[in-house]
């Protein structure tokens, strides 16, 4: 399903919406992940704006909480990957007015 996404700096993207956030990741992937190359962030505020991390593996593992005051209703959503000149995004989208 294709959807226009608004983005942090005003522009709007088009994009591809799964239908669900629960997709947990099969045993067998365990013995892929590289503990020595784990990075934490522990807290992230972001309000109405954009925040880089300072990420530049090709894959990783996102584990996303929103807080309480998160209003029911609106959008969340995180891009977790852009292309060097940003024409190319990749986001995760949760639209709590559509629940999916």
């Amino acid at each position: 399903m294709l959807s226009i996404v608004s983005c942090a700096d005003g522009s709007a993207k088009q994009c591809k919406t799964r239908k669900t956030l629960s997709v947990k990741p099969l045993s067998d992937l365990q013995l892929l992940r590289n503990d020595n190359a784990h990075e934490q962030v522990v807290s992230v505020s972001v309000n109405d704006s954009s925040q880089m991390l300072n990420s530049t593996g090709a894959s990783f593992e996102l584990i996303a909480k929103v807080p309480g005051f998160f209003e029911r209703g609106t959008k969340v959503g995180f891009e977790v990957c852009r292309s060097s000149v940003g024409d190319e995004v990749t986001t995760i989208l949760y639209d709590d007015a559509e629940k999916r």
